[in-house]
């Protein structure tokens, strides 16, 4: 909390982008991944070597989760995520995102969260956000899932349980 408030009082911008990244990421994944997951990402992402971000908030719906419209539906060892996310900060550098979806079928609370890296079969970054109010040092943008395809070993927990992961972060 000390070092965000300090970075704050000289850039907000940046400091949302670590906290982005720190936090909404690394943190996410630390506490809620599978010990293999946390072997092969972290280590990057810890380093800096790797920009990290949460996607969440999407264009019909904003910050309100149980709204969120992006579905993933498992074909075989892979899950396949359409959607769009949008005002994601770090989303116009990162190399991989913790993406939430819901399953289709799903009920609004059930939200699975996935790892989603840069690169991946149908993930493109949309438009730029610019003209921000504020904020301008993060990064922000949007992030479409075209049948996204993510292997079913970046699943992070349980299917329909990332509601917590996500509460417990935020």
């Amino acid at each position: 909390v000390i070092a965000h408030e300090e970075l704050a009082s000289a850039d907000p911008g940046f400091t949302l982008a670590y906290l982005a990244h720190a936090m909404l990421f690394a943190n996410n994944l630390a506490r809620n991944g599978s010990p293999e997951q946390c072997t092969r990402v972290l280590p990057a992402v810890c380093r800096g070597e790797h920009v990290a971000g949460m996607c969440m908030s999407e264009p019909g719906a904003g910050t309100d989760v149980l709204g969120m419209q992006t579905t993933a539906r498992r074909r075989g060892d892979e899950y396949l995520l359409s959607g769009a996310k949008m005002w994601i900060t770090n989303g116009a550098l990162a190399e991989g995102e913790l993406g939430y979806a819901r399953m289709e079928g799903a009920g609004p609370r059930e939200l699975s969260q996935f790892v989603v890296e840069k690169g991946a079969p149908g993930f493109t970054l949309g438009q730029r956000i610019h003209d921000k109010l504020g904020m301008r040092a993060s990064g922000t943008a949007e992030l479409v899932f075209d049948d996204c395809r993510v292997p079913a070993a970046n699943l992070v927990g349980r299917e329909g349980a990332a509601m917590l992961h996500m509460m417990r972060n935020l």
